[in-house]
C-alpha cells in the first residue's frame, strides 16, 4: 500500500510538469508559429474546437484548460502571419488537416484557411497597462471575442470591443 501511494504521488507530480506547475507559461506578446492555449481572463477557461474531428464548421467553445494535466490538440491554436498584416488563428489536429477560426453570424467556428479572408484575420490588441492581456479583434467586423457565458462548453461570439469588460480579455499560454 505504501508503494502504491508513492507511485500515485510521483505520477501526479510528473503529469503537472514535474514541479507541481502547469505545462505552459503566459506570454506578454502574441507570438506567431508557436502552438498556444488561448485562455479567457474572466472564466479562466481555454478556447477549444468542438468535436475532436477538426473539420470545417466546427464550433469553438470554452472549456477547462487541459494544460494543467495533459495538453490536448483541440485547445491548441497557432498564430500565423497573414498577407493582410494580421494573424490567422490556426488549429491543427496533427493529421495535416488544419483550419482557421472564422465567424458566421457572430459565432466562432473553423473553416479552410484563407489568408485574404477578412473574417479569418485577427489582431491581438494589448490591454492598456496590463502586460500579457489582449482583446482579440476580428479584422472584418472590428468586434472582439467573448464567451457567451461562463459555463463550460459555452460558445464564443463577437461583441463590440471593450477593454473594461473582463470577459473580452484573453491571455496566451505557451
Amino acid at each position: 500500500m505504501h508503494s502504491f501511494i508513492k507511485t500515485l504521488v510521483l505520477v501526479q507530480f510528473c503529469v503537472v510538469g514535474g514541479h507541481g506547475q502547469k505545462l505552459c507559461n503566459f506570454s506578454e506578446s502574441a507570438k506567431t508559429n508557436v502552438p498556444s492555449f488561448i485562455q479567457n481572463f474572466s472564466t479562466s477557461k481555454c478556447m477549444r474546437v468542438s468535436g475532436f474531428g477538426f473539420k470545417p464548421a466546427s464550433k469553438v467553445l470554452i472549456d477547462e484548460c487541459s494544460y494543467w494535466n495533459k495538453a490536448t490538440t483541440d485547445q491548441k491554436f497557432t498564430l500565423v502571419n497573414s498577407t493582410l498584416n494580421k494573424v490567422l488563428l490556426k488549429t491543427d489536429a496533427g493529421n495535416n488537416d488544419s483550419y482557421c477560426l472564422t465567424t458566421k453570424y457572430d459565432n466562432l467556428l473553423t473553416d479552410t484557411c484563407q489568408s485574404l479572408n477578412f473574417d479569418q484575420n485577427w489582431t491581438f490588441k494589448p490591454v492598456s497597462g496590463k502586460k500579457g492581456w489582449f482583446l482579440i479583434e476580428q479584422y472584418s467586423s472590428k468586434k472582439c471575442l467573448i464567451p457567451k457565458s461562463r459555463a463550460t462548453g459555452a460558445g464564443v461570439e463577437l461583441l463590440p470591443c471593450n477593454s473594461y469588460q473582463t470577459e473580452q480579455i484573453w491571455k496566451i499560454c505557451m
